[in-house]
């Protein structure tokens, strides 16, 4: 997973010179492309324990994290500006984390479908807050749990080159729903890459 974020990145990095005219973002056609809560710190705290988990990471939670703060696994996104300023889009991730068995394999799959406005901060900066719901799923041979929660994200774009930005993004994701007894509220602070077209 670390080396496809890695891809990622330097696409986006190396198509920003054929945009170097590109219009600020969040103006009505653009689509944006971006590798979401890639590092920063995360708190989550299940609504039944009185003790919570902090996972600070460079590529987002991974392991152990994964499944202590499984709102904040590296995904890719994808928005569209229907509207001026206005977008809506979708972000997902599928992670495998094993002990080295096949059988014993975790997966976990998410799902975050959201609504934006995009503010103009200047030439270089947009404020672009989004809305939406987190669904996580999370399984191997023997059980699975899936996990909802309404998802806030604080987003500030800072234009790096052409139409690529670096994004930091203060989240919180209210649990709303559980198929166990691990309802969770997840808060936290994270970085990524977005580009747009």
């Amino acid at each position: 997973m670390i080396q496809r974020l890695f891809a990622s990145a330097v696409a986006l990095l190396a198509l920003s010179p054929l945009a170097a005219g590109a219009e600020p973002l969040g103006h009505a056609g653009q689509v944006t492309l971006g590798v979401e809560r890639v590092f920063g710190v995360q708190y989550a705290k299940e609504e039944r324990r009185s003790e919570g988990y902090t996972s600070v990471s460079l590529f987002g939670a991974t392991g152990v994290e994964a499944l202590t703060t499984p709102y904040g696994i590296p995904r890719f996104g994808i928005d569209y500006f229907a509207g001026e300023r206005f977008s809506i889009g979708m972000s997902g991730t599928f992670a495998r984390l094993s002990r080295g068995e096949l059988n014993d394999a975790t997966h976990i799959y998410s799902f975050n479908p959201r609504v934006g406005i995009a503010i103009p901060l200047g030439e270089s900066a947009t404020f672009w807050p989004r809305f939406g719901m987190n669904y996580v799923s999370m399984g191997n041979d023997r059980d699975s749990e899936h996990i909802l929660a309404v998802s806030l994200e604080a987003q500030f774009v800072f234009r790096l080159a052409g139409s690529v930005g670096l994004s930091l993004t203060p989240t919180a994701d209210i649990g709303v729903e559980a198929s166990g007894s691990r309802k969770m509220n997840q808060f936290g602070a994270s970085g990524g890459l977005v580009g747009w077209f």
